[in-house]
């Protein structure tokens, strides 16, 4: 196995208050980070052998690259982005509790971006992919339900 991937295997999740089943969660797969773009946050592309079956690999390379693109444009320098960071600045951060920049925008936009890939296709295939923003964007988490 390649060091880009690792499992975790953790223990099934009990009944929630509702009284439904919570689905279990028999492993993680992690997507590490790739690097070579410098400081740039972008998650390796490569299929990971832990998900054959589960889901086609076109459709994950095609999830994993508008991540990307969408990571890549809320850390762009933009007028926006400087001019967010400035006003900051200026206010001593107080304006942060009142005002969304756009780079949060931009994170939200992704977060929402994940919830609609999860509900839509990776759901239905028993997979979860996790909020990066959960993990510091360290890596990217999928959990194979059963």
């Amino acid at each position: 196995m390649s060091n880009r991937y690792s499992l975790r295997m953790d223990q099934p999740r009990p009944v929630s208050f509702d009284g439904k089943r919570v689905p279990t969660v028999e492993r993680y797969v992690r997507i590490e980070r790739d690097y070579s773009h410098g400081e740039l946050c972008q998650f390796n592309v490569e299929f990971p052998p832990l998900l054959a079956g589960r889901i086609e690999k076109s459709i994950f390379i095609d999830t994993l690259t508008l991540i990307n693109q969408l990571l890549y444009d809320a850390e762009s320098i933009s007028f926006m982005n400087c001019f967010d960071i400035l006003l900051s600045y200026a206010t001593m951060y107080t304006l942060d509790c009142c005002y969304v920049t756009t780079y949060e925008k931009k994170l939200r936009k992704l977060s929402e971006m994940i919830a609609e890939q999860n509900r839509i296709i990776y759901e239905p295939k028993g997979l979860h992919i996790n909020d990066p923003r959960e993990n510091a964007f360290l890596f990217l988490e999928i959990c194979v339900q059963e």
